[in-house]
């Protein structure tokens, strides 16, 4: 499995704040072993007397996959020392929502990096050798995650799912500068096929009144089938009420969803008979459902035979 670490510097300094997972008890009892989530599974310590608060009483306060937020109490020993009751509830919730946006955008860099190993690969590199790994690892990440995550001016979990959506909206991004993938013509097309993005589903209400038949309603209501519209996107009008009918338009751009919606409308307008015809148009947009769009990881275990 390769482990890469969310950050660009090695390890956690003392009052940070990281993920650990516990992994074992210590031989005299008195402190549990932990991997480090943040830092590539980096081990830290935890005495039982910072992990529960009190006299200890049991012999057993956590056990192996537990998982919570603690915080760097010595950094400056062999094994990190971590602190479970030294963070203030306030601090260890926004900590946790962030880390689980942080986890995607690491999982991003990280199925760079397995897909950099696979062209290695591809040109008779041994891409099980650490080293190499390790030199793979600190190139990618260094040259996109990192250098994204270091340019903001604060990390917390809003503007966190603000680079999250922006790479996965325009992932070319993650390239600018780079010099690992300057000669591959093929990077953009992999980013691509990992995104799986979802529809939006826009629509916008209007009052159509005539004092004509039902025809010049049907007739005002069928010109919007003359809109040509690009391929992957739909749009239906329907009833709501009379007179309230709604437009629903569905794509993967919200921007482009919202350029038909205002096409249509125009054209709904332009051909009103406006002695005996009257449209209102509330271009109040709503939004049906929320669109899902994700990254897809690719395993380091999948591209070694």
């Amino acid at each position: 499995m390769l482990h890469t670490r969310f950050y660009s510097k090695t390890s956690p300094e003392d009052g940070d704040i990281c993920q650990v997972e516990i992994t074992s008890k210590s031989a005299d009892g008195i402190a549990y072993y932990a991997k480090i989530l943040d830092y590539g599974d980096l081990e830290a310590m935890l005495p039982i007397t910072e992990i529960v608060r009190g006299r200890v009483r049991s012999k057993k306060y956590a056990t192996p996959g537990d998982r919570f937020p603690a915080i760097t109490t010595d950094s400056n020993t062999s094994c990190i020392m971590m602190s479970k009751i030294k963070i203030h509830r306030y601090d260890r919730q926004n900590y946790s929502d962030r880390f689980d946006v942080l986890t995607k955008i690491n999982k991003i860099g990280n199925t760079l990096c397995v897909y950099r190993l696979k062209c290695l690969k591809e040109s008779g590199e041994d891409i099980t050798d650490t080293v190499l790994q390790n030199d793979v690892v600190e190139k990618v990440m260094s040259e996109t995650i990192w250098r994204l995550l270091n340019s903001m001016k604060e990390m917390t979990k809003e503007t966190c799912e603000e680079l999250y959506s922006n790479i996965l909206q325009n992932p070319s991004m993650l390239l600018e500068g780079t010099s690992v993938f300057a000669d591959d013509d093929n990077i953009m097309k992999f980013i691509n096929s990992r995104i799986a993005r979802g529809e939006v589903t826009l629509s916008n209400e209007f009052d159509l009144i005539t004092y004509q038949d039902v025809n010049e309603l049907k007739r005002v209501l069928n010109s919007a089938k003359e809109v040509e519209i690009a391929k992957d996107y739909s749009f239906s009008i329907k009833s709501i009420s009379s007179p309230l009918y709604a437009i629903f338009v569905t794509g993967l751009s919200e921007d482009k969803v919202k350029e038909i919606l205002t096409t249509v409308m125009k054209k709904l307008d332009d051909v009103l008979d406006k002695k005996n015809t009257r449209i209102t148009m509330k271009e109040e947009y709503k939004s049906i459902g929320k669109p899902e769009t994700f990254f897809s990881a690719l395993s380091l275990l999948s591209i070694i035979d």
